[in-house]
């Protein structure tokens, strides 16, 4: 049978080896390591180091407040692109003819939470060249009145007359007139 090897001990040692086995004798738990006595402060000479447990909770608190700061600088990005862009429409277009010049004299509303200018750019289908005066910035929730002059178009009284203005996000206003 096989033995484990043991140092010679004094006979008030806490195990001893039977023929059966290992026994442990004083209640002691055969799969827990005996009790080591406690180190010192200083080990090989040398103070302990680490971090006080204010330096380690500063820490943490710098650690979540960047990342903090870094969700929400994504979150509020992607927010950003969500919030409608500027709602621009036509609310009243009244035009008129005089020898080979139409002038409409449009009324843009914005209904957005974001400003819009107007490009400079009008098209009246039926003329040539076309341009955009006392054009500007539309502001969130407000209005702005515009002139669309056209050169080149014969249009009679009573006439429909479409067209469409630029505005500097991209977007086209599109507006149906009569001439008076």
């Amino acid at each position: 049978m096989f033995q484990f090897p043991m140092k010679a001990r004094n006979p008030a040692s806490q195990y001893s080896i039977t023929p059966v086995g290992l026994s442990f004798e004083y209640g002691m738990n055969p799969f827990i390591a005996p009790p080591v006595a406690k180190r010192a402060m200083r080990v090989s000479g040398h103070k302990r180091k680490g971090m006080s447990e204010v330096v380690v909770t500063f820490f943490l608190l710098v650690v979540s407040l960047i990342t903090c700061v870094m969700v929400g600088g994504f979150s509020f990005g992607l927010i950003g692109d969500y919030v409608g862009p500027a709602e621009v429409s036509v609310q009243n277009a009244t035009c008129s003819q005089s020898a080979n010049l139409t002038t409409c004299q449009l009324t843009l509303m914005n209904q957005g939470a974001h400003s819009t200018a107007t490009s400079g750019d009008c098209l009246i289908r039926g003329a040539s060249v076309a341009s955009v005066v006392g054009g500007g910035t539309v502001p969130a929730g407000g209005s702005l009145g515009v002139q669309c002059i056209a050169h080149g178009g014969n249009f009679t009284e009573g006439a429909r007359i479409q067209g469409a203005l630029s505005l500097t996000n991209g977007g086209v206003l599109y507006f149906f007139g009569t001439v008076a």
